[in-house]
């Protein structure tokens, strides 16, 4: 529940954001974002290792605390949820950034509830691959955005 209050509430702080800046230099600002953090994406590819901030550790002191718990990791800063937030900081849309982050809220839990608890996600190389071929994916169409928006 944490998590999807985190990702709402980013959602919601990204739409008003977004309409209040939105113009040219924007998209510019989102498309050059867009192309720096599908590149780092597309690097962890290769590497197979995010880089590891110290909210993930500070998180786990709250384990016992299952809705901060929950919040803290959904602000866990990764290339994936930088993406997420230029996306929705690019609809200068309350309403469409809250549900982006609803959506990356549902596509995430997927993977946590069933394959984080039983271990699977690092044991099993078909998931390992999957979750790849997801993210190369997900960085050559993030790519193409962000040059879209840089030529807007």
């Amino acid at each position: 529940m944490g998590r999807l209050i985190a990702y709402l509430f980013f959602g919601l702080i990204l739409g008003i954001l977004g309409k209040q800046i939105d113009g040219p230099w924007l998209n510019r600002a989102i498309g050059t974002a867009m192309i720096l953090l599908s590149v780092l994406m597309l690097a962890f590819v290769v590497v197979k290792k995010w880089l590891q901030f110290g909210l993930c550790k500070l998180s786990k002191k709250y384990v016992n605390y299952p809705a901060f718990f929950g919040f803290l990791t959904g602000i866990n800063v990764c290339p994936p949820f930088l993406l997420a937030m230029s996306a929705a900081l690019s609809y200068a849309s309350i309403a469409g950034s809250i549900f982006l982050f609803g959506g990356f809220f549902v596509g995430t839990s997927f993977y946590l509830i069933l394959l984080v608890p039983l271990d699977l996600a690092a044991k099993v190389e078909s998931i390992r691959q999957i979750g790849l071929i997801t993210a190369v994916m997900s960085g050559v169409m993030f790519l193409a955005l962000g040059l879209g928006y840089l030529l807007l």
